[in-house]
């Protein structure tokens, strides 16, 4: 007997748009966007811009960054569960990957999220749950905390990925390295910072409002050896790779994606990544592609490990608008790939 889908019991996001969930999924239904100047320079002078959030102070270092998004986005993912009692939560965690920016502590951002959290929820999060993969990393993330679940070795698990780019550090290695945009570079990205977490379970296991019901369908992981950090031309294969199960799963009719999310960066790589993924897998995607504001550069930058968990949480605002339209449940494809090669992809599906 196949196990039902896990469900999404909670969500929970701290961006430069917003301070919870909600108010990211209004803020980018309606296009916001919080891109300004910062006091680094690039090899011209010029400030590099970037999306960050205001009430941090700029001097704060990459992992100080990290755990002030991290404990913010892990509240607001918990704030319904019942803190009279005392759960044990696996955290499965995606994180940037080495020689991104600033140097990222893991074990004090561990200790920041379990502090942020309180006496009443434990998280357990050990090495092999923790997945410095870059932007693909939540994908990796959320496989490992959906097997988890489904093969009954916890109830609930907590899965999320945080990152920030807008440390002087990420920001200096970043402009230095030609990856942000601006004159010298007219096809760079904005660096950004993020957090996002969900908490999953098998069904049952916590009540769901019937308008806020989401479930994890399908997920695929892999790696691209023509990579953005090598010199070969990258032919897509990767993604090509990880959609062809879904596209597998769209033929047999048992779903096909409603909408698409990416977490391209606006650079023409991944832009020419997706082009060739999309033609070899076309009964996967909408029909007609839709993708108006789908790509989290649009409306956050470039926000790293974040991604994935990110537009997880766009998904379900775009599913739960949708809701009253439709007769039946919606599906939205939700994929990113790591400048180092690794490549993620899932599809949930909300009534």
């Amino acid at each position: 007997m196949i196990a039902p889908p896990p469900r999404v019991f909670g969500l929970g996001m701290c961006s430069p748009l917003g301070l919870d969930a909600e108010v990211n999924q209004v803020e980018i239904a309606a296009g916001t966007v919080n891109f300004a100047e910062t006091t680094v320079l690039d090899p011209m002078g010029t400030p590099v811009r970037a999306s960050m959030l205001n009430l941090l102070p700029r001097e704060r270092k990459r992992t100080a960054r990290m755990a002030a998004l991290g404990v913010r986005a892990v509240r607001d993912c918990l704030r319904e569960l019942d803190l009279s009692r005392r759960w044990e939560l696996p955290l499965f965690l995606g994180l940037p990957a080495p020689k991104s920016g600033g140097l990222v502590d893991a074990a004090a951002l561990l200790a920041r999220l379990q502090k942020g959290v309180g006496l009443s929820v434990r998280l357990m999060a050990g090495p092999e749950r923790l997945f410095p993969l870059g932007r693909a990393a939540f994908f990796s993330a959320l496989d490992a905390a959906c097997g988890y679940v489904t093969s009954g070795a916890a109830p609930l698990a907590l899965v999320g990925a945080v990152d920030s780019m807008c440390d002087v550090t990420s920001l200096t290695y970043l402009s230095l390295s030609g990856r942000t945009l601006g004159e010298l570079n007219p096809d760079g990205l904005i660096p950004a910072e993020a957090a996002a977490f969900a908490l999953i379970g098998r069904e049952g296991v916590l009540p769901m409002p019937p308008d806020r019901a989401l479930r994890v369908v399908a997920r695929s992981t892999g790696h691209e050896a023509r990579h953005f950090q090598q010199k070969e031309p990258n032919l897509g294969e990767g993604l090509t790779r990880v959609l062809r199960p879904l596209r597998q799963e769209a033929e047999a009719g048992r779903w096909r994606a409603d909408y698409l999310f990416s977490c391209q960066t606006g650079e023409s790589f991944w832009a020419k990544e997706f082009v060739m993924g999309y033609l070899r897998n076309a009964s996967l995607f909408p029909d007609p592609l839709r993708t108006q504001a789908g790509l989290v550069a649009e409306w956050l930058g470039d926000v790293g490990a974040a991604s994935g968990a990110s537009l997880l949480v766009a998904a379900e605002g775009w599913l739960r608008k949708r809701a009253a339209e439709s007769n039946g449940p919606r599906r939205v494809l939700i994929y990113g790939c790591s400048d180092e090669g690794p490549i993620g992809a899932c599809v949930v599906e909300g009534n």
